[in-house]
């Protein structure tokens, strides 16, 4: 496990990283990289599939290394693909159906979960505890919504489906070698599985790497960096639930898209892609790609 360090340090103007954030990106950028490069000897990947929207910026990180590597080698870069997976009622109707092997089974468990919940909160009103009342008609209201998406789940999984054909359609060889960078993994790892699933793979040939991990990760997935979520001070890189007031904005608003709640849209949604805080966050992550890319050059790894 890797030591963890609190970040107290302020945004400075004009920036989206602190130079805690820097360090972390560049420590695990630079053992993502060198990994692929072994993984593919005298070639490089065809597809870097980078989940939206928290792995987007990843791409600016990114993109000045493998350029680097594929002119060293004399190859074509791999072309950088956002794929957009479920989240919010959607995830977690997913997830349920996952658990339970079946739609019917999710509703069941789900109509449960409600039944309690609802019992809670009778509960609640008679004592007046109005806090905890909030918070478990928050749970009722999500629970509801993750209801009304279990019997979508089907739809969903097609929707992941044509996408990644897409994505395939669209490369210059008809079997692309494809992998899967995301900026982070918590416990399970459900979202790298939901893709390679989508692409028909759902075994262990499309590889995965995360810049940070929960814990020791199979499956052909790499972690650059171990956390631990449960410490107080543990911060990984775009940590983009921080909420940072020396930032013009979080970090969230700086990806310039969001999560289209809209089933059949297989893309996110564009919400403000020439703002100040994502030009600044892209340029910052473009430098760290290119000083990673000189010192893989200047220590003959890139061969």
């Amino acid at each position: 496990m890797n030591e963890h360090h609190e970040n107290p340090e302020k945004i400075q103007s004009g920036k989206q990283l602190t130079e805690h954030d820097k360090v972390l990106l560049k420590n695990g950028a630079l053992k993502i990289a060198q990994e692929v490069i072994q993984n593919y000897p005298g070639n490089l990947p065809d597809v870097i599939v980078l989940p939206d929207t928290s792995a987007r910026p990843l791409r600016n990180l990114f993109d000045p290394i493998f350029r680097s590597i594929a002119r060293q080698r004399g190859v074509r870069p791999p072309d950088f693909v956002f794929f957009q997976t479920p989240g919010g009622a959607q995830k977690i109707a997913l997830r349920k159906v996952n658990d339970w092997g079946s739609i019917a089974e999710a509703k069941t468990a789900t109509q449960e979960t409600l039944i309690n919940l609802k019992k809670g909160a009778t509960l609640y009103k008679w004592f007046r505890d109005r806090k905890t009342h909030q918070e478990n008609d928050r749970q009722i209201q999500e629970q509801r919504k993750v209801l009304q998406e279990v019997d979508k789940v089907p739809e969903i999984l097609n929707q992941q489906k044509l996408r990644a054909k897409e994505i395939v359609s669209s490369c210059a060889t008809p079997d692309p070698n494809i992998v899967i960078i995301d900026d982070t993994m918590i416990r399970s790892g459900r979202t790298i599985k939901l893709i390679r699933t989508a692409f028909g793979d759902n075994t262990e040939n499309i590889r995965g790497y995360v810049l940070t991990a929960h814990e020791p990760l199979a499956n052909n997935v790499f972690s650059a960096q171990e956390i631990d979520i449960n410490s107080p001070d543990a911060v990984h890189p775009l940590d983009y639930m921080r909420d940072n007031p020396d930032h013009e904005g979080s970090l969230r608003d700086a990806y310039g898209v969001e999560k289209s709640d809209v089933l059949i849209d297989p893309y996110v949604q564009v919400i403000r892609p020439r703002s100040k805080q994502t030009k600044i966050l892209r340029r910052e992550m473009s430098q760290i790609g290119k000083d990673i890319a000189k010192k893989l050059r200047e220590d003959g790894y890139s061969n």
